[in-house]
């Protein structure tokens, strides 16, 4: 079996975040998917990730940990995983057996972000009470780590994969916008993810406080890019997806801190590397989704940044 190009959210990879296009057939946004991740591995990427929403929210999957599997059936070397799953509407100790029996499968080439949510659509839709879920969240955190073997209070198991976690190599990381989601991570000895948007600045402040804290794993940081001009409406609509989409009070209720990242793939090279430096970031996951362009525009755009920026990063001491 061929050996992954890098460990999952190492130091210094870049990893693609896919999204489906939501107007296509079930069947065609599946393969379309599938198409974007071999494109992506030519390319040049590190790994690819799917991200976690429900009932049909545009660009978004409902189970990205199935659906990273059909990717990495149809790649060679990437590797993937949910990044972010919404661990809160489901089930802890089911979850980590379906992650567990997923690395088995694919051997140091799946990791995974774990996230409490925000849009209260989909706490609705799946019948998941919306208001406790921070608690609940590290709840299902705790159980979760403990049944993998993971931390002080590892719980031993009968089950094949779930005794082989600790062993078989993939981070486990939340999604952070918190000073309590860092000491959370920290905490738990889990890794951070940063959501795209904000200000690097600030998320800075949050990776200095993890390492503090004594937080090891991996910060992985996400940021939107396109090379070249924007569609104009594709920009508003993505940002006003995302602001109604939050719960009033929510930090994502009030857009963006930091604009889509596009122009010339030589300006968007040095400001990756810049704000990758001023976050402390160890690993970036690229998002290259925007509403209403096609998936041939999204095909075209990884070549593109596979060609013209990857190769730029890694110049620049990435």
């Amino acid at each position: 079996m061929p050996q992954p190009a890098s460990r999952p959210f190492a130091r210094g990879s870049v990893s693609l975040g896919l999204h489906p296009e939501s107007a296509l057939p079930a069947d065609r946004q599946i393969e379309t998917l599938r198409c974007q991740a071999v494109q992506a591995e030519q390319a040049g990427f590190d790994g690819v990730t799917l991200s976690e929403h429900h009932n049909g929210f545009p660009g978004y999957l409902p189970q990205p940990l199935l659906a990273c599997s059909w990717i990495l059936e149809a790649t060679r070397s990437v590797w993937s995983g949910p990044a972010p799953t919404v661990l809160t509407v489901r089930a802890a100790r089911l979850f980590a057996e379906e992650l567990a029996w997923t690395a088995a499968r694919f051997p140091g080439r799946l990791g995974a972000v774990f996230a409490p949510g925000y849009a209260r659509t989909d706490f609705e839709f799946l019948e998941v009470p919306f208001d406790d879920r921070g608690q609940r969240f590290e709840r299902k955190l705790i159980t979760l780590t403990a049944l993998l073997g993971l931390g002080g209070s590892a719980q031993p198991s009968d089950d094949a994969a779930l005794a082989a976690w600790p062993n078989c190599d993939a981070p486990l990381l939340v999604a952070v916008n918190s000073g309590t989601g860092v000491r959370r991570a920290a905490a738990l000895g889990l890794g951070m993810m940063f959501p795209g948007g904000e200000d690097p600045a600030r998320l800075g402040q949050f990776a200095r406080r993890y390492r503090e804290l004594g937080g090891t794993g991996p910060i992985v940081w996400t940021r939107s890019v396109w090379l070249g001009e924007p569609p104009a409406a594709a920009i508003e609509e993505w940002g006003r997806r995302y602001q109604s989409a939050a719960a009033m009070g929510m930090r994502q209720r009030s857009g963006f801190s930091a604009a889509l990242l596009a122009g010339h793939h030589e300006d968007v090279a040095r400001c990756l590397a810049e704000e990758q430096r001023i976050v402390s970031a160890d690993a970036v996951n690229i998002r290259v989704h925007l509403p209403g362009v096609v998936p041939e525009q999204i095909g075209e755009m990884i070549g593109r940044i596979g060609e013209d920026v990857l190769p730029r990063l890694i110049t620049r001491g990435w």
